[in-house]
């Protein structure tokens, strides 16, 4: 008696249930994992931003972005909480304000060795007394590395860019010499405090001239 015909069904493995395409690149047609498709350009960015490295060219599937994304938040987090330990929050903090306060101390003093009105600028539908030549002067931000731009970032992520916003009381003035003061004030206090890197940019704004009103 000759046995029974049995046929052998395919074994649907991960692999067979994908269709592959030119360059090898796989078509989900529904049963693979997403944890190995590529990590997607949201990952790749936040992994930059938290790490400062960038990870593009690593070939990091979903699985492994997400597991580096947790990996550096941890990182951070603890980073953070070796400064809180040693005081430096509350250091930055204060260090901060007193920067903030010498600028404005110094604004102060400017405008009372200026008192004199030398034109108006005009803005929208009012005069504004402007008492020096207008331009403008900041800080430039050391590299992220820096221990107090760390603090900084996380304390005020609303700043962006390469500038150190200093919040003093003249920010919206237009006189360059009064935010030269301001920001030479701001700047000692950071560098007797231990903040290296800092530089002091001053610009002129020659096209305001025309805003300008005797």
């Amino acid at each position: 008696m000759l046995p029974a015909h049995t046929e052998q069904l395919p074994v649907h493995t991960e692999e067979s249930c994908m269709g592959y395409g030119d360059g090898g690149r796989y078509h989900n047609v529904g049963l693979s994992r997403r944890d190995l498709l590529p990590a997607t350009r949201k990952q790749l960015a936040t992994l930059y931003r938290l790490t400062r490295r960038d990870h593009s060219a690593l070939g990091l599937n979903r699985g492994q972005a997400s597991e580096a994304i947790d990996k550096a938040v941890e990182a951070k987090e603890e980073k953070r909480a070796r400064r809180n330990a040693g005081g430096f929050e509350r250091l930055y903090e204060i260090v901060y304000r007193q920067a903030a306060q010498a600028a404005t101390d110094a604004g102060r003093s400017w405008l009372a060795r200026h008192p004199e009105k030398l034109f108006d600028v005009a803005e929208a539908d009012t005069l504004t007394p402007c008492h020096g030549v207008v331009g403008y002067a900041f800080l430039r931000k050391p590299p992220r590395s820096n221990p107090f731009m760390q603090w900084f970032a996380e304390h005020h992520p609303e700043a962006k860019g390469d500038v150190l916003v200093i919040d003093h009381e003249f920010m919206g003035r237009w006189e360059r010499d009064l935010h030269v003061a301001c920001q030479a004030a701001a700047l000692k206090i950071l560098k007797r405090q231990g903040v290296q890197g800092l530089r002091l940019f001053v610009r002129e704004e020659p096209g305001e001239n025309s805003r300008i009103q005797a």
